[in-house]
């Protein structure tokens, strides 16, 4: 499935979170996938993961509070893209994040900022307000 699909498929599924005037409402997504969003204080200058609780079953995106709303936007929308496309992997780490041993190839990290990217800007949604 071509990336393109996949947003495709997103916007249909989540065309009730926005409307055509609105910004793309990340969170409203990332809930109509069943994924939580929490924002919390980071100790460090990361800038969001995704973890993969066991127990629950249940994917969470945590964002550093301390990112400005912008930043915050496209780092969830990371965190979506990495749930789309690497969900297996997320799950056999139990946590994913940009550095360290929690960490995806360069590859992966690239597909899901491009992917990112395609969610808050649909190349077939060019009426949107996105800023």
């Amino acid at each position: 499935m071509t990336s393109q699909t996949l947003i495709d498929e997103l916007i249909k599924k989540c065309e009730h979170s926005f409307e055509l005037s609105d910004n793309i409402d990340v969170i409203k997504i990332a809930e109509s996938l069943g994924l939580r969003v929490m924002s919390v204080d980071f100790k460090n200058d990361g800038s969001a993961n995704i973890v993969y609780n066991n127990d629950s079953e249940q994917f969470i995106i945590y964002v550093n509070s301390k990112q400005k709303k912008e930043r915050q936007r496209f780092s969830i929308a990371h965190e979506i893209a990495h749930y789309l496309l690497h969900k297996n992997e997320i799950k056999e780490k139990g946590k994913v994040d940009r550095i360290g041993y929690d960490s995806l190839s360069n590859e992966q990290e690239r597909e899901a900022d491009k992917l990112a990217a395609q969610i808050l800007i649909p190349e077939n949604t060019n009426t949107r307000k996105y800023y």
